[in-house]
């Protein structure tokens, strides 16, 4: 019984990681997306301006 209680802490505690990671890659993705759409928007009204 204790080995299995000691494989199922290992066990979610890589879940918890892994989930931990998850949400900062997520975060990270989410202002990558907002940069990108920050520099595609300044990029259109510029060449809305230019035009």
């Amino acid at each position: 019984m204790v080995v299995l209680s000691t494989h199922s802490f290992t066990f979610y505690s890589q879940l918890y990681t892994l989930s931990t990671h998850g949400c900062i890659i997520k975060s990270w993705f989410h202002f990558l997306l907002k940069v990108v759409h920050t520099i595609y928007s300044w990029l259109h009204y510029q060449l809305t301006v230019s035009l």
